[in-house]
């Protein structure tokens, strides 16, 4: 609603300036010298001469004056003029009163918080432990929820977490034919423990005939080191070769080798694989012996050729 006037301060109880009668009926209402605009003569309560006054009948209310009935003479004493805000409305709240109860849900926006609420704070002074609690919006949605630290390594931990090494083995000799390439089979033992070598961790990859199979997707890290002999002069390639749909190979990684007659070589390749379908992604490893044939050495007691893979972390990281 409107008002003539200064807008009443709602629920809140002015005593007003004293007020020097003199022969007349109206006189200004002043608190601290200020203008006062009363509701209405209801709003307000009137001593003259110690005698609570009836409003309406003894006085009314017009803008920021007080207009009693009758004229006054010097000789009256107004006591004291207290006025009443809209008794509809609460006004100003006395401190520590409003209860959390009292709140509508929502009404605290963030534009009313204190920026002191997150910086005043005083700082940990420690690392953070797993114990320790941050406050998220859960899925943006504008609800607050707690959650610990030990979560946060869970979800901030880099994909990518080796956690494992495992070896293939060449258990004996296997000879490349020339003028092919020729698989090799002869894949054994994966740990040679009387020497202390041993697989670590998960092992997530089987072999069957030559052809190497994963368990798990996954970047994988494949090393293949081959050592042998040749029956004569040759130029040779060594290759890691993959398929993608477990019938057609094709070599992904390869090495050249030249020999002299009976020369021993080594050599030694690896790559970073992404498995996605463990059905169809496969690998196998191979060798073409040029003019001559190539023997791949193995054995039982030491590594001499040897195929190791570890599985990086999951296919789903990005790089």
């Amino acid at each position: 609603m409107t008002y003539v006037g200064a807008t009443p301060t709602t629920g809140d109880f002015k005593k007003l300036d004293s007020i020097t009668t003199s022969s007349a009926t109206t006189f200004n209402l002043r608190q601290n010298s200020v203008a006062v605009y009363p509701q209405s003569a209801n709003h307000c309560i009137v001593s003259l001469n110690g005698v609570i006054q009836a409003p309406v009948d003894a006085f009314t209310i017009v803008n920021d004056t007080i207009v009693f009935a009758s004229s006054l003479a010097s000789s009256d004493v107004i006591n004291f003029i207290l006025v009443l805000g809209n008794v509809n409305d609460i006004g100003t709240v006395s401190d520590d009163t409003v209860s959390t109860a009292k709140l509508q849900a929502n009404s605290v926006t963030a534009a009313k918080l204190n920026t002191a609420l997150l910086t005043g704070h005083t700082d940990i002074g420690a690392n953070i432990a797993d114990a320790d609690l941050f406050l998220i919006d859960d899925g943006a949605g504008g609800t607050l929820r707690k959650t610990a630290a030990s979560r946060l390594k869970t979800y901030a931990a880099p994909s990518l977490t080796p956690d494992n090494l495992q070896y293939f083995i060449m258990g004996s000799n296997a000879t490349m034919s020339s003028g092919a390439a020729t698989t090799i089979t002869g894949w054994g033992s994966t740990e040679l423990t009387a020497d202390l070598l041993y697989n670590c961790g998960t092992q997530y990859v089987s072999h069957s005939s030559g052809v190497f199979s994963f368990s798990t997707e996954g970047y994988y890290h494949v090393a293949f080191r081959c050592s042998g002999s040749t029956a004569g002069t040759t130029d040779s390639s060594g290759y890691i070769n993959i398929t993608t749909n477990n019938s057609a190979y094709s070599d992904a990684v390869d090495v050249n080798f030249s020999k002299s007659t009976g020369a021993g070589f080594n050599f030694y390749m690896d790559g970073i694989f992404k498995i996605t379908d463990t059905s169809n992604h496969k690998l196998t490893t191979s060798i073409y012996a040029a003019t001559n044939n190539v023997e791949v050495a193995g054995n039982t007691t030491r590594q001499r050729t040897y195929i190791r893979f570890q599985r990086l972390g999951t296919a789903a990281w990005v790089i």
